[in-house]
Parts: structure tokens; sequence; C-alpha cells
């Protein structure tokens, strides 16, 4: 029976090692070889950190470069296949991606991360959904394109978002999302409720937690009944 040892490259990093045993008793006449232990160097991606395990894939980004970079949060991708392509420091993952970094996760069918930028670019056969579980904001669209050290989101193809559980909701062809400075860029068809009112235009700045708006082009703002109060003594233009 043969060890499985550590084999190591040029450069003096070790590779894990991986072993298991054949069970050759029907096909091998000598009894002394009933079981053979085969051994081989499963390759350990040292920028990506990529393993596999029980056919489910698991990434995670090692590299310090990379994690100064995104703020030195960790960031971890699972999915069913991961293929990853040294020269460029990029790794691609398929089938149930599910990516989560600080607060944030994103959900998806095919991802392309970039170790360089950093950045995750995440489709989906119907929808990608984005959240924020730390201010309970939840974006969905047809792709993301997550920068990790600005967290920074850019969506395309139909996409919604809703502000801390619906206290603010926008949607439009294409959307920008900075999570630090909870803004958000929607342009084309562009539709926001906020504060009971709807706006619509070719282009809307949010800024959520102040609740403020800049819309642009052909724009059109509804005011629901409920929301048209008596002014009080202390409005301008009252006779007092």
């Amino acid at each position: 029976m043969r060890k499985a040892s550590a084999a190591h490259d040029g450069g003096g990093r070790g590779f894990s090692a991986c072993a298991w045993s054949v069970d050759l008793a029907r096909h091998v006449a000598r009894p002394a070889l009933r079981k053979v232990t085969c051994c081989v160097a499963c390759l350990a991606l040292l920028a990506g950190g990529l393993t596999s395990w029980g056919g489910r894939a698991w990434a995670q980004s090692q590299s310090t470069g990379a994690a100064a970079a995104a703020g030195g949060k960790t960031f971890e991708m699972t999915a069913e296949q991961v293929t990853y392509r040294g020269k460029d420091r990029v790794t691609v993952a398929e089938g149930k991606v599910l990516i989560v970094y600080g607060s944030f996760k994103v959900s998806g069918d095919w991802a392309e991360y970039d170790d360089r930028v950093p950045c995750v670019r995440v489709r989906g056969k119907e929808r990608v959904r984005f959240e924020d579980t730390a201010d309970k904001t939840v974006l969905s669209a047809g792709e993301i394109v997550f920068y990790l050290s600005d967290e920074k989101v850019e969506a395309s193809g139909g996409v919604t978002l809703s502000y801390q559980g619906g206290r603010s909701l926008a949607s439009g062809d294409i959307l920008t999302y900075l999570g630090r400075e909870k803004k958000g860029v929607v342009a084309g068809n562009a539709r926001v409720e906020l504060g009971g009112k709807v706006f619509t235009a070719a282009s809307v700045t949010v800024f959520f937690s102040e609740e403020r708006i800049i819309a642009t082009g052909g724009t059109r703002t509804i005011i629901p009944s409920e929301e048209m109060t008596a002014p009080d003594s202390s409005s301008p233009g009252k006779e007092q």
C-alpha cells in the first residue's frame, strides 16, 4: 500500500494530496493484489482557494492582494462546478451559484469572478438575486456585476430593487446601486416609489437614506389622494 504524500511545485508551495482504494478482487488473479491504493495529487488553486467535495464545488478567494482590495472580507462562492484560469486569475462557477461577501449575498446560475479587480459577474436562467442583509435591501435582475471593494452593483435586464423591506422601491432597465452611499441610479423606464409618491422618468437618482430623488427626462410625479393633506397654519402661503 502506497501512502498519499504532499507534492510541491518549483516555488516550494505544497499541494494537497488525496487517496482512494480500488478493489481489484474480481479482475486481478494474484491474491496479494486484491486491493490497491492509488494516490493522486489534487490541485489546490492558491489564488482562488478552490476545492471540491461530494460533487459540490466550493471556491474561496484567499489571495492577500484580493483580500486587501476587498476590504479584508472573506469571499465565498459555491456552485455545482468551478473552472479556474490561473493566467487570467478568473474563476467561473456554474449551477446553483451562491456568493457570500460580508452582509451581501448573490445567487444565480453562472458567475465569473475576476481576482484582479476584484468583481464578480452573475447571470441567471431566469433572475439573479442580490441581497444586503444589513439593511434588508433586495435587488433582482437578469445580470449583476458586483464590485467588492466599492460595494457597487451594476444590474441590467428588468431590474427591481426594494430598500429596507419596501420602504423605497425602484425599477428600470439598468440600475447602479452604491451600498456604502445608499444611492441608486435607475435608467430606462425608471420608476421609483418613495414616501407614498411615484416618480417616473428616463433617469432617476435615489438617495435612499435621505429619502431624496432627482429625476430627469420626461418626468412624471404621481401623488395619491391619501398623501394630499390640507396644509396647517405653519405651511408657506397660509394667511395668519
